[in-house]
Formats: structure tokens, sequence, C-alpha cells
């Protein structure tokens, strides 16, 4: 039987697809204790296709771990034509989109 801390957290990961960036933000703020970053993260450098891909620019909720090597916590939301059968992922569509947030991309994210 789950505890109840692990039962919350079971219970924000099934809610974000009905209460999105509120889920995330206390599932890692409250739950899992990471730094508030909450700051949005510019696509200038993008490629067309991973930008066009978004509704909005990402945005980088959280941090944790030692300066130098966090784990970051980006939230991002596909646009509606970029979503398939009803369901908000598509691994096509998030590809360029995780090789722009990758530090190994090359690409690098900067704070708006």
């Amino acid at each position: 039987m789950a505890s109840s801390a692990q039962q919350r957290v079971l219970d924000l990961l099934k809610g974000m697809s009905q209460c999105g960036l509120d889920a995330a933000n206390e599932l890692l703020w409250t739950e899992l204790n990471y730094d508030r970053v909450a700051r949005t993260l510019s696509t200038h450098n993008w490629s067309q296709r991973a930008a066009a891909t978004l509704q909005q620019d990402p945005i980088l909720l959280a941090q944790a771990g030692p300066s130098g090597s966090t784990f970051d916590a980006v939230y991002t939301q596909l646009s509606r034509l970029h979503q398939r059968r009803g369901f908000p992922l598509s691994i096509g569509d998030e590809r360029p989109i995780v090789n722009q947030v990758m530090p190994s991309s090359g690409h690098k994210m900067t704070p708006l």
C-alpha cells in the first residue's frame, strides 16, 4: 500500500492533464521540495519547427541539485495543432523540443 506522500504524488501526476501547471507546481515545489524558479525561457534561437510546436514559451519551473549540475524541471505545452488523437503528447513533435532543451544539443535556453 502506498504511503500518503506517495499517493499525493500519484494524484498530482494523474491530475496534470486537467490541472496542468498548478499540479506541476504543487508536485515540484511542495511535494518534492525543488527550488522555485518560475522563469519563462526564450525560444529565440530555437529551430522554427521546435518553436512552432509550442502553445507558449517554456517555463523553467524548478531546479534541484548542486549548482552547475542541477536537474531542471521545464513545463511546456504543445499547440493544439500538434496534439494527436486527443492525447496531449506526440513523440514526433516532442523530439525537436527536447533537443532544444537538452544541453547536449549545443543550444542554450536564455531567460527572457
